[in-house]
């Protein structure tokens, strides 16, 4: 599944919330330096949808607010 994400770095505190629309709002503490928000975001991601980072993957928006991932299911 794909969805989109719009990031906040260099937050206080973590949280994702979802829009009525589908798209999601998120807020992580690292700064946007070197990949760090994009790789916290990641794991946000990875805990709401109960995968392994591994299974969420960046699409768009690397250095853009807002991001694409696709996140895949894992197998049983």
């Amino acid at each position: 599944m794909e969805i989109r994400v719009k990031v906040t770095p260099n937050a206080k505190r973590e949280s994702l919330e979802r829009l009525p629309d589908g798209r999601y709002i998120a807020s992580v503490r690292a700064k946007a330096e070197a990949g760090a928000a994009n790789e916290d975001l990641r794991e946000l991601l990875a805990r709401k949808f109960e995968v392994s980072p591994k299974k969420v993957f960046l699409v768009r928006g690397s250095t853009l607010p807002n991001k694409t991932f696709r996140i895949e299911k894992e197998k049983n």
